[in-house]
């Protein structure tokens, strides 16, 4: 997975790993907290007699390494546990298995004990009688036989001990009247002198005698002493030592394991989900254009129950990034469909239900209303209807009773009526000045029939043909749950948008439904995708389309140009008086032109640095777009890892034999560069024309040719100061003072 994923999914789920990591670390912290006291004593002990040995044998050593592990488990099992028991201290077998532990000193035949309990004043004791409870039940413990012998061969060596010291001084003795008599000193008879030499060898003998049997019996004791499947102290209980949990790194340790297991939960949600989430997925499965991305609606209220008219985000939070988005959406969408006679038709639907196709349809239909167009909004998705809910209207009578009658029999003129004079009754205004609402009205039996009669072909030429109604917008069912959406699209030739919704729709429905609008050949004028994440900086939705001249209908309000996105404010608005931006209004309008132009230089002076301003010849106001990394202009978006795309086709770039234009355009440190990607019958660059893949700096001013297209292009870097070199070749309004 690359990094850019992984910093990604981390700020999509940073509140899932905060959250674990919190209950983890903190369930955690409080168990270590609750946990009692506890006190420790320790005894050591050693298997076999082989240390008190002077010279061991390896056999010895051995043997002790191999019932090193015999006693240590033998410490913890419940006959030697219940003799602890049994002298006195009121544990049960359970409570002395939880606190009584062994093991062995690594490379040794040594055994530590180690009794924890919350008791201080009884661990010392039960470690002590453990260990006496371990020698019991060894062969550390002499038979009575064993015993007798031993009891008897040391009385012989005391006897023999006494007899050894008389023996001693006897020896002493004679010794010292051999010695008087060999000074002179005392006058003795040689056979008193020869009888003294042999007492005093007899005495020798007795001795050397006794010496050697006590060694005899000594060396019998101590290899009684020393056998080899013995237990020996070598270090009796310690006094209490206090034991407290170790609060930090057990929750330290939480934590990680808190983190742990949200990053699995988190790869398996991911791994499993494959749900369309932005607008490369929807281009990757569907192959069509992505023309508005919705943000969530008031995403700190989802815990409070919402009134359906809360939905009409574009009327409640005109400020919003949502509602914004709408009126992007709305611009593209004007463009698409090119000025008719008639008025411009739309079909909203989706793939599958509750994607927000019917929230989609009010909000499109409320923004153009704000934009002085006349809307007539049609509920034909005469299975589930929504839309009246969202103007609090009655669903009483509606489409199906409007198509029970002829247009004849109603209007009087049904080739070119008034609709807002001679409305039929199921035609409802709403509180939304110039927009006029088609409940469903009593549900059919045939919905699909119903829509696709003779019937909805004469009223929709009434509709179409009314001089006060410049925009018709149908709510139709899902594609994949009803054909109603492509009945209605084959009568009315109007275009198909189709609503998705990330994190929801899924690929194969979303296939199925666009290859079902390809094989009938519908105008599908792209995808609308819902419940995007808000970001930091609302940006205006889906394939950037610049303001171009509104239809001749538009009255009163400029078209929403190309975003402009919050940041830069010294671009525009501190020109020395020469030039300002031009706002886009037809001759007629009666807006108030030096406020209008006011309002449209505030919204330029919230560019930022690394913005380009392209301006279009013939077209006053420009388009502005933050350059992240790479912008591409032409027709489509083409994946090549854009930031942004901006269409150029609604300014006539492919006319007169141009094919494809397609050029990118890189920002490298505060400069930009031109980028030909495999431009087909496309000049550009003062009208060079340049290899593929050719880069060339691009300086702020200069002017370039794409397609049909001459553009001048303005660079706003932190090294070129707007406000010295940017020109702005725009008409100064009337009125405008600096």
């Amino acid at each position: 997975m690359e990094l850019t994923n992984l910093l990604r999914l981390a700020r999509k789920w940073a509140w899932f790993f905060i959250l674990a990591a919190l209950l983890s670390g903190g369930s955690i912290y409080l168990y270590t907290k609750s946990l009692p006291v506890r006190y420790r004593s320790q005894a050591i002990i050693s298997v076999g007699g082989y240390l008190e040995a002077t010279n061991p044998n390896f056999r010895e050593i051995r043997t002790g390494y191999d019932l090193v592990q015999s006693y240590q488990a033998l410490a913890t099992t419940r006959r030697i546990l219940q003799g602890v028991i049994d002298a006195g201290y009121p544990l049960t077998i359970e409570e002395l298995e939880e606190a009584v532990s062994s093991r062995v000193v690594g490379g040794t035949s040594m055994i530590v004990l180690t009794v924890t309990h919350t008791n201080r004043d009884i661990v010392q004791g039960i470690a002590d009688e453990l260990v006496n409870q371990l020698i019991l039940n060894s062969p550390s413990t002499l038979n009575p036989e064993e015993q007798e012998q031993f009891d008897q061969a040391n009385a012989e060596i005391q006897r023999m001990q006494r007899l050894q010291d008389q023996l001693e001084t006897r020896l002493n003795e004679i010794n010292a009247q051999l010695d008087t008599i060999t000074m002179g000193t005392v006058e003795t008879t040689p056979e008193e002198l020869t009888q003294l030499a042999g007492t005093r060898n007899l005495l020798i003998d007795q001795l050397n005698q006794n010496t050697l049997a006590i060694a005899t019996l000594a060396n019998t004791i101590s290899e009684m002493r020393a056998r080899t499947n013995t237990l020996q102290i070598i270090d009796t209980a310690s006094p209490p030592s206090t034991i407290r949990a170790d609060v930090l790194n057990a929750t330290i340790i939480g934590v990680m394991a808190g983190l742990a297991l949200a990053f699995g939960v988190v790869g398996a949600v991911e791994y499993l989900d494959n749900t369309i989430k932005n607008a490369e997925d929807v281009i990757r499965v569907t192959g069509l254009e992505v023309i508005g991305k919705i943000t969530i609606f008031n995403p700190r209220r989802l815990w409070r129950r919402q009134s359906p008219m809360d939905m009409l985000i574009v009327e409640k939070e005109p400020q919003s990034g949502a509602a914004e988005a709408y009126r992007a959406m709305r611009t593209r969408l004007l463009y698409k469909m090119e000025a008719a006679p008639g008025a411009r038709t739309y079909l909203i639907t989706s793939a599958t239900p509750a994607e927000g196709k019917s929230v989609t349809a009010a909000n499109l239909a409320v923004s153009m209303a704000m934009a002085n167009l006349n809307v007539l909004l049609i509920d034909a998705d005469l299975r589930r209807p929504k839309l009246h809910e969202f103007f609090g209207l009655p669903n009483d009578f509606g489409l199906t009773s409007l198509l029970e009658t002829d247009p004849v029999d109603v209007l009087d003129n049904p080739v070119d009526p008034d609709l807002g004079i001679e409305a039929p009754a199921s035609l409802q205004n709403t509180h939304i000045p110039g927009l006029r609402l088609i409940t469903t009205g009593p549900p059919p039996s045939n919905p699909a029939e119903l829509l696709g009669s003779y019937a909805m072909h004469r009223w929709f030429n009434v509709f179409e043909q009314a001089v006060d109604v410049d925009v018709i917008i149908f709510d139709t069912p899902p594609i994949n749950r009803a054909a109603d959406c492509m009945v209605l699209a084959t009568l009315t030739e109007g275009g198909v948008v189709m609503v998705m919704r990330a994190g929801k729709t899924r690929p194969d429905p979303a296939y199925q439904a666009a290859m079902q609008l390809r094989q009938i050949n519908l105008k599908v004028l792209g995808v609308v995708l819902n419940a995007v994440k808000s970001k930091a900086e609302p940006v205006t939705t889906g394939s950037p389309v610049a303001s171009v001249r509104p239809a001749p209908s538009v009255e009163a309000e400029t078209l929403p140009w190309r975003g402009a996105l919050p940041g830069l404010s010294e671009a525009l608005g501190r020109q020395s008086g020469r030039h300002k931006p031009a706002v886009i209004l037809p001759a007629d309008t009666s807006v108030d032109r030096p406020r209008a132009a006011a309002d449209s230089e505030a919204r330029l002076s919230r560019l930022k640095r690394n913005t380009l301003l392209l301006y279009i010849e013939d077209y006053e106001e420009p388009i502005a777009v933050n350059v992240r990394r790479r912008i591409t202009l032409g027709r489509y978006t083409t994946g090549l890892g854009a930031s942004e795309h901006i269409d150029l086709e609604p300014y006539g770039a492919f006319e007169a034999g141009v094919s494809r234009v397609h050029v990118a355009i890189e920002r490298r440190r505060g400069q930009f560069y031109l980028e030909d990607l495999n431009s087909v019958n496309g000049t550009w660059l003062d009208g060079d024309q340049v290899e593929a893949g050719q880069q060339i700096p691009l300086r702020s001013g200069q002017l370039i040719q794409l397609g049909n297209l001459r553009l001048r292009v303005y660079c706003l870097t932190p090294a070129e100061r707007p406000d010295e070199t940017l020109e702005t070749p725009a008409e100064e309004l009337e009125g405008d003072e600096d």
